[in-house]
């Protein structure tokens, strides 16, 4: 299943931040809680990275605001994963030690098809795969 999410907010134009709000954090969890589709990849689609950039201040400027919320439901539903844009990088990783690749963004798509990034589902995960071969490609991150 592919879920949609906005991540806009309103703000003053300099900033580019943006936030999963707490109803939809909400919504996403039940979603990731139905039985019906707990053994299932759960594709949460959104423009901001789920856990920000790191750092507080520029998460309040460019990054995610209440990254928090991500990473609660990241670490909660292993079957959950995130694709997002904003960064224009090119990885996947991690979120949980024991867990598959969860958050993937690519990098911007200007003038050449070698940014476009190909998912498979396999065994209940999303792997990214590289666009050459079958072997997935990841830049890890794991997060306590």
């Amino acid at each position: 299943m592919v879920v949609p999410v906005s991540t806009a907010m309103a703000h003053r134009l300099w900033f580019s931040a943006g936030t999963l709000t707490v109803d939809m954090a909400g919504t996403l969890d039940g979603l990731a809680r139905d039985p019906a589709l707990r053994d299932r990849p759960l594709l949460v689609a959104q423009h901001h990275p789920p856990l920000g950039h790191g750092q507080g201040l520029w998460n309040w400027i460019d990054g995610t605001r209440a990254p928090e919320r991500g990473a609660r439901l990241l670490h909660a539903h292993a079957h959950m994963h995130v694709l997002h844009g904003h960064t224009h990088t090119r990885k996947s990783y991690r979120v949980r030690l024991d867990g598959p690749e969860q958050v993937h963004s690519g990098a911007a798509v200007l003038s050449s098809s070698e940014h476009v990034r190909f998912y498979d589902t396999a065994h209940g995960e999303l792997r990214a795969l590289d666009a050459t071969s079958s072997a997935p490609v990841a830049v890890r991150l794991v997060l306590s």
